[in-house]
């Protein structure tokens, strides 16, 4: 799971004297993260005389505690000061944390990284059920777009895609164009493939993935992959400006285009440029289905061979990025599973299980949910009374169905591999140029 870099909001407080011989500061140092981090304080502060630190507050502790021993002794001449201070620094915790939310609202990182990727894929021949070519656009892991050899047009897979029609009027039309003429390409492609690794019979696959990342602090990234019968044949460094053959059959392809870099900057070019466009277009137009959703959560318990099992779940949330730990008397605890899938709506769902110790009170352990829709950490503890677990198990179940088609096509190229003991992978030599936000060439 990534959890991304969380926000960190640094302050300083200090009174200093110039620096000589005799000279004193009393200084105090504010920390706040946007999110947790394993084994560090979401919030603290720590104040120094000279460079010995003498008090802290953290929010693992909520109290304000001295950090050297003489200064216990102020409680002779003020019996209340821990108390008052814990109460002032408390309140100051809860500005910081606001202080971090606005600072990335000001920054633009309140939702999260996104990217924009295309999948193709390419039969050698018709396998009952499933396209001998199609494509599917996501943005993020919501599908957009698609097209197949058996529709072979174009078409949105989000409801909010079919209002793109207002700024392009032929948007759905061109697309289709542009993609019946891929597929062909990729047809050929996959029987030029079979021709250099020596494999003119059976079924087989070509495929390409590509797409670009906005992220959390506005830099961009991208990547181009192609493969064969599930094997990595060729990719493309965009900052060398390269490309790279898995195997010895892509070398034909890697020497064509890298002897060439206009290959290579165009596809810089475009990751880089249209394709971060066309997501920020995409987000737009999606923003109300796109837009943070905070999790649900709950806690069950399950009891096998006299071992007991807590399983924390989160559902229902979205952007996918999560951070999410079990903690016993304040300590993070190890995980015996966990698992994150996405749902048939678009969100995702996270569990995870974690063992209680024996003789230990299951009230002790806390499941700490922390997302970007969320003001704080939530914090979940097993209660006798559960939710139901038909809303997570139907998601579950259906997000698998709807990755059926997928495994379908892998299942099958992978048993004809096994059962030939061949296995390659390639990609093509002509003009390597992505042409738009949702096709890209590729050929033998």
């Amino acid at each position: 799971m990534s959890w991304g870099a969380p926000l960190l909001l640094l302050l300083g407080g200090l009174w200093l004297q110039p620096a000589r011989a005799g000279s004193h500061s009393f200084r105090y140092f504010y920390s706040s993260l946007s999110g947790p981090l394993p084994r560090v304080p979401q919030f603290s502060i720590v104040g120094y005389v000279n460079d010995t630190p003498i008090v802290g507050h953290s929010s693992e502790s909520s109290r304000a505690g001295p950090r050297t021993p003489w200064m216990e002794k102020i409680t002779d001449d003020d019996p209340q000061y821990w108390e008052k201070n814990t109460e002032i620094l408390r309140g100051n915790e809860q500005v910081h944390k606001a202080s971090v939310r606005t600072a990335m609202e000001q920054v633009h990182q309140t939702g999260g990284s996104h990217s924009l990727r295309y999948f193709y894929s390419s039969l050698s021949g018709p396998l009952t059920g499933v396209p001998q070519f199609s494509i599917v656009g996501y943005v993020d892991d919501a599908p957009i777009v698609s097209y197949t050899s058996e529709s072979r047009r174009m078409r949105p897979r989000a409801p909010w895609m079919e209002r793109i029609t207002a700024e392009d009027p032929q948007y759905w039309e061109m697309e289709t164009e542009r993609n019946r003429g891929v597929e062909q390409v990729f047809k050929a492609n996959v029987r030029t493939v079979m021709g250099r690794v020596n494999q003119t019979r059976g079924l087989h696959m070509l495929q390409l993935m590509y797409g670009c990342e906005l992220r959390e602090d506005g830099s961009v990234g991208g990547f181009d992959q192609e493969a064969f019968d599930g094997h990595d044949f060729l990719s493309l460094d965009k900052d060398r400006l390269t490309f790279t053959a898995a195997m010895d059959a892509a070398k034909i392809t890697q020497d064509q285009w890298n002897s060439e870099r206009i290959y290579a900057q165009r596809w810089k070019g475009y990751l880089e440029g249209e394709c971060i466009e066309d997501l920020k277009k995409y987000l737009k137009l999606g923003v109300e289905r796109l837009q943070r959703v905070a999790p649900q959560t709950m806690v069950t318990r399950r009891k096998k061979g006299g071992r007991t099992f807590l399983t924390g779940y989160a559902y229902g949330f979205y952007p996918r990025d999560i951070a999410v730990k079990w903690v016993r008397n304040g300590v993070q605890m190890p995980w015996e599973s966990r698992d994150l899938l996405p749902n048939p709506d678009g969100t995702y769902q996270i569990r995870t299980t974690v063992e209680v110790q024996e003789g230990d009170d299951e009230k002790t352990y806390k499941y700490e949910v922390y997302h970007s829709s969320l003001p704080d950490t939530v914090t979940v503890m097993y209660e006798e009374k559960s939710r139901p677990m038909g809303v997570i198990i139907g998601g579950a179940i259906g997000a698998l169905v709807g990755f059926g088609l997928i495994a379908a096509v892998i299942w099958v190229v992978y048993s004809r591999e096994k059962t030939s003991g061949k296995s390659t992978y390639s990609v093509a030599n002509q003009d390597a140029t992505p042409t738009d936000s949702s096709s890209s060439q590729c050929s033998a």
